[in-house]
């Protein structure tokens, strides 16, 4: 659940010496990057905007269509806007944790590149309305986003879909092998954390693969019949915090959350 607790993990430290709690989200994200140099160059990048070379899609039903079409998974990207531009005298703020992906895997050539070719990138923006609607797959994002149990108004998920958007291949919140900070890198002041956390390139690029793997094997499944199919849904990593019997009751008729 590293990448899920990501921002509350950030939030707690910088709480113990950051701003006051009435300070707003411009204000406690500037005293983070203020406190840890690695913090404050993924903002910096975050803000230099490599990331917006990326193609997002926006549309949750032109992006599935484009799948179903294309054979390739879904990479959604779901994320908060904790500010708007007229309440922050300028352009929207986004949440910590998208600014922190933006600024190191979103920016990163490598990430890009795949992300314009192997998936379907799709930006999400969770208060823009029923994101779940369109993607059926997504309920488990939006249960979680409903029920986390926090005062930091941010969210931040990358989830990757079947073409169809019906069910979770794999998401951020599940850690590749070979992907966890090396044992004593301490590197710039944060930047353990942030690779602690499941930030940078690494992690974004094995999360890209993983899903194209996933989406192959299943349809190499499909077509072995239904019994196949649903071993191989079985030991799908999923969302990675509820495990294969939970997201199937996630996904039964009746069971979709507020």
């Amino acid at each position: 659940m590293k990448n899920l607790i990501s921002t509350l993990c950030i939030a707690a430290v910088a709480a113990s010496s950051g701003p006051p709690a009435s300070a707003g989200p411009a204000e406690k994200q500037a005293a983070l990057a203020e406190r840890f140099p690695a913090i404050r160059a993924a903002l910096a990048s975050c803000d230099a905007g490599a990331w917006r070379r990326i193609p997002w899609r926006t549309d949750p039903a032109a992006a599935r269509q484009e799948a179903e079409a294309t054979g390739r998974p879904l990479l959604v990207f779901l994320h908060r806007t904790v500010l708007t531009a007229e309440e922050n005298g300028g352009e929207a703020l986004s949440c910590l944790g998208a600014r922190l992906t933006r600024g190191t895997a979103h920016s990163d050539p490598r990430v890009i590149e795949a992300l314009g070719s192997l998936v379907v990138p799709l930006s999400v923006d969770v208060d823009a309305g029923a994101f779940d609607e369109a993607l059926p797959g997504l309920r488990a994002a939006r249960w979680v986003f409903e029920r986390r149990d926090s005062p930091n108004p941010g969210f931040s998920l990358s989830v990757a879909l079947t073409p169809d958007g019906e069910r979770v291949l794999t998401s951020s919140l599940v850690r590749a092998e070979g992907t966890e900070p090396a044992a004593g890198d301490a590197g710039v002041p944060g930047e353990r954390l942030l690779r602690a956390l499941g930030y940078g390139a690494e992690p974004y690029l094995a999360l890209i693969h993983s899903a194209v793997e996933l989406a192959a094997g299943r349809e190499e499944a499909a077509a072995r019949g239904p019994a196949a199919l649903r071993d191989f849904d079985a030991g799908l990593p999923g969302m990675g915090f509820t495990g294969a019997r939970a997201h199937r009751r996630l996904a039964a008729p009746g069971l979709r959350p507020r």
